[in-house]
């Protein structure tokens, strides 16, 4: 993540929740998941459909397109943009950590068959 996303996220308030070092590793077990960063969205909802995302991605993979532009955030979420990423979405923090936790699973499930 370059600069101005970097940039975006200190200026919209995004409040990350975790921020693991570069040396861990993706962790997940009944009690945690990291990598872990959790926002609130920039534009309410509009996009993603729910006011907070929860992201299992290191600080410098976060996407810039949710924290962008408009049209950027937009295009992101409506094209399928977010299906790159394992993210989940809530109206509160914890319904955005609970959701994360349902799509590892599924991610889990289709690779293990």
């Amino acid at each position: 993540m370059g600069k101005k996303a970097a940039d975006d996220i200190h200026n919209f308030k995004a409040k990350i929740i975790k921020f693991p070092t570069e040396q861990e590793k993706m962790i997940k077990n009944d009690d945690e998941i990291m990598p872990l960063i959790i926002i609130r969205d920039r534009y309410g909802g509009a996009y993603s459909g729910a006011k907070y995302t929860a992201w299992n991605v290191f600080f410098n993979e976060f996407p810039s397109e949710p924290i962008g532009e408009d049209p950027e955030c937009m295009h992101f979420w409506k094209n399928g943009g977010y299906k790159a990423y394992p993210v989940g979405r809530g109206n509160t923090i914890e319904e955005a950590y609970e959701d994360l936790k349902k799509v590892i699973k599924l991610i889990e499930d289709k690779i293990n068959g």
